[in-house]
């Protein structure tokens, strides 16, 4: 068990995709948020918090993987509020302790990612990888920046939150971390 929380932002309402980009399945027919969560569960994380839009919620809540007591679902009723909302709504299921945030539409994250991210981590830092020389996701915070998050004002979006604290940049060779599905072009593209 590792001392981090993630988070999984999943509450959009996928407009450009047509379809909820959380029940997009990988070829075997396992959705995103299911792939996610397990390998957040793998890499023994302490608690996940998903954040869902409310249509998704009794789909989601029948997965196998929402009974184990590690992980929680949280529905954001107001997704139109942004992901720092979101990030606000699973911050508050959760001990002060580092926490990862992933999106749900960057699916390919892994245990080994992970693993590597967690003892890079420095007080009030956060962690991102980088696949030659592009940031991808998921990121790791400090809880001193998850603190200051959860005080942070609605309108501030997280990149512009996050150009006020110090990165720290793990170059690695997973080009995943890049991979972002937002349209049906997109996840053709990566599933072709």
């Amino acid at each position: 068990m590792n001392s981090c929380g993630a988070i999984i932002l999943a509450a959009g309402t996928s407009e450009r995709m047509g379809t909820p980009k959380a029940l997009l399945t990988f070829s075997n027919g396992v959705t995103f948020i299911e792939q996610i969560a397990e390998k957040y569960l793998e890499a023994g994380t302490e608690r996940i918090v998903l954040v869902i839009n409310p249509s998704l919620s009794q789909k989601i809540n029948s997965m196998p993987f929402c009974q184990n007591h590690h992980v929680i679902v949280v529905e954001n009723k107001e997704p139109e509020k942004g992901r720092i909302h979101s990030i606000k709504l699973g911050l508050n299921k959760m001990a002060v302790q580092p926490i990862f945030i992933q999106n749900v539409d960057n699916p390919f994250v892994t245990v080994e990612l992970l693993n590597q991210m967690i003892p890079l981590l420095q007080p009030n830092k956060y962690v991102s990888p980088f696949y030659k020389g592009s940031g991808g996701h998921p990121i790791l915070i400090s809880k001193e920046i998850a603190l200051q998050l959860k005080g942070c004002d609605l309108k501030t979006p997280l990149n512009l939150f996050l150009a006020n604290c110090e990165q720290l940049k793990m170059e690695q060779g997973n080009s995943g971390i890049l991979v972002n599905i937002n349209t049906p072009d997109d996840y053709r593209s990566a599933f072709k």
